[in-house]
């Protein structure tokens, strides 16, 4: 028995080719051995390998991404020595070691088609492409809210924007706004439109507008008054107030004044005292455009009828009578108030409104008593 062996450098992962047979043997003095070596040869196989590739659908994320190749044997193992090239251009068998061993990845938003080759010594090559689909990121554009006052020139807040990524901006992206305001100076108080526009999109990024709304409010005005003290002459009294602070010649006044007369809140009265006229509304064609604060200190105002001196309009007089006869009235006026009159005897003596009806020489005086409204009067005696 010789002990006939053969080796091989040849192993189960060696790549195709030919490799030597090497014959080992014990040497026996019985025979002349003549040894001759053999090749083992590898050649490729028939099949493919198990190649699965992803492509890539995202939204813009800032991020980069290209394809993933990954290669197995038939029993899930990975393939030694197994190549995957990667291009933008058509992979071949002429070509395939233009591609580059990394896949090339992409950032900004956009369709890629990425073309593989996946090389190996024991199975055919396998070829084909994937895409990359970076979808535009939408962002919103919203006009902020702002407000003015009637009269104000027409103003804006600026935007906001939701959906930037990382580090973006408005101004990085090169997005110009423009912003257009549904109001004319000197329109009327209530709700008008900012309406935000710019580009629908750009390399990244898709642009939804939003609008916002511009609130004009009412102009606050102040008041002015006139007349404060009145003398009291039985006739009514009132005080008004002009209005301060209006634009664009709009004529506003003081359409009502408050009314609390058990308060002696009221702009109008006849008796004396101390009042509080308070205005309420206003009136005029752009009266809703104005407004009266509450807490405006020049809406109310201060104002008082003084108690008046009384006087005779008349002077009081009476005619002497004969006795029997029918007597005679009294005679006299008084700017306020009714006559009293009463008689005596003497000129300095007690008087009562008892009128004489005896012989004899009487005095009589007029008196008006004195009221919340205006003094006492008495005339002197006359006989």
């Amino acid at each position: 028995d010789l002990g006939i062996s053969l080796t091989t450098t040849a192993t189960s992962s060696s790549k195709v080719g030919d490799y030597p047979i090497t014959v080992k043997y014990k040497a026996d003095s019985n025979y002349d051995v003549a040894v001759t070596g053999g090749t083992y040869s590898i050649t490729p196989s028939t099949s493919q390998p198990q190649v699965t590739a992803s492509g890539v659908n995202v939204i813009y994320d800032g991020k980069a991404h290209g394809i993933t190749v990954a290669v197995k044997d038939e029993n899930g193992n990975s393939v030694p020595g197994a190549v995957v090239y990667y291009s933008e251009n058509e992979l071949t068998d002429s070509n395939y070691g233009t591609g580059s061993t990394q896949s090339p990845t992409f950032t900004d938003a956009g369709s890629r088609k990425v073309y593989y080759y996946v090389a190996s010594d024991k199975y055919k090559p396998v070829s084909g492409n994937k895409d990359v689909m970076i979808s535009r990121k939408g962002v919103s554009v919203t006009a902020k809210n702002t407000g003015i006052t009637y009269g104000d020139v027409p103003a804006e807040n600026g935007v906001s924007y939701i959906g930037f990524v990382g580090n973006d901006t408005a101004s990085s992206q090169g997005l110009s706004i423009q912003l257009a305001i549904g109001y004319t100076q000197y329109g009327n108080v209530g709700t008008y439109t900012i309406k935000p526009s710019g580009p629908s999109e750009n390399v990244n990024y898709s642009y939804t507008y939003v609008n916002g709304t511009l609130t004009v409010s009412p102009k606050p005005v102040t008041l002015k008054w006139v007349d404060n003290t009145f003398k009291y002459d039985g006739t009514k009294k009132f005080v008004t107030a002009s209005v301060a602070g209006t634009v664009n010649g709009d004529v506003i006044t003081v359409g009502t004044y408050k009314n609390d007369t058990a308060n002696s809140v009221q702009n109008t009265a006849v008796s004396t005292g101390t009042y509080t006229a308070v205005a309420d509304t206003l009136t005029g064609d752009k009266a809703s455009d104005y407004v009266i604060n509450a807490g405006e200190t020049t809406a109310s105002h201060k104002w008082s009828i003084t108690g008046s001196t009384n006087y005779f309009t008349e002077t009081p007089y009476i005619s002497g009578w004969t006795y029997g006869s029918t007597p005679s009235e009294p005679v006299g006026k008084a700017a306020y108030g009714d006559i009293e009159y009463v008689y005596s005897s003497a000129s300095d003596g007690n008087y009562t409104t008892d009128k004489p009806v005896d012989a004899g020489t009487y005095y009589m005086k007029a008196r008006v008593p004195a009221t919340a409204d205006y003094f006492s009067i008495e005339s002197t005696a006359a006989a």
